[in-house]
């Protein structure tokens, strides 16, 4: 029943896994070439921008610093709830904990049912070999704890690091994957933090109000 509801069946299962396998791919695709030809291009874009020299620097340098925060505010967010789902995973009895964090550590960039792949299996394994008690504990655990990690400390880490306003992030967060996909979960919040770096940056170096 909470398979059919969340992904509409297996096939619904394979279908995710598929789009979230080609979405990390095309992922760690750009942050390769990012940081192999990401220094030439900051230097191309400092010699060809139009604008005045000290308004680039102080642009690139704003774009640079929002990046920066929502790709370490990803991994942050997603450590941190791999380790909160761990310590359900061992109160719970289940073998391996230390693989299956490392394994959630992984899921949890993707937002919303990332950890999910784990804690929720093994809820429901608890169940079948008849530990209900811990199976429904772990369940309950996952429902109000892990997946609020998800919801509520990425946008709140991500504003700490790139000093975007929560909501402005999740927006970008999730109008990114309804977008583009998995790859939607980085470049959404970073397309909303060069247009708010782009602003605030004309805002103080041309005195616009």
């Amino acid at each position: 029943m909470l398979v059919n509801t969340l992904f509409g069946g297996v096939g619904g299962i394979v279908t995710t896994a598929l789009r979230a396998s080609v979405g990390l791919s095309l992922a760690l695709f750009l942050v390769y070439y990012t940081l192999l030809d990401g220094p030439a291009f900051v230097r191309w874009l400092r010699v060809t921008s139009p604008l005045p020299s000290n308004v680039t620097a102080d642009l690139v340098d704003r774009v640079d610093a929002m990046t920066r925060g929502v790709v370490i505010g990803h991994i942050v967010v997603a450590l941190l709830q791999a380790l909160v789902a761990g310590l359900g995973l061992w109160a719970a009895g289940i073998p391996n904990v230390v693989f299956w964090t490392f394994v959630m550590a992984v899921l949890a960039l993707v937002p919303l049912v990332g950890a999910f792949f784990v804690w929720g299996p093994a809820a429901a394994y608890l169940v079948a070999i008849d530990q209900v008690a811990a199976g429904v504990f772990l369940a309950v655990y996952g429902v109000l704890v892990i997946a609020m990690v998800d919801n509520y400390a990425r946008p709140l880490v991500i504003d700490q690091q790139a000093h975007l306003n929560p909501a402005v992030i999740l927006l970008g967060v999730f109008g990114g994957i309804y977008s583009i996909g998995f790859t939607g979960l980085f470049v959404g919040p970073i397309a909303i933090g060069v247009l708010a770096a782009t602003l605030e940056t004309f805002r103080e170096d041309y005195d616009v109000i």
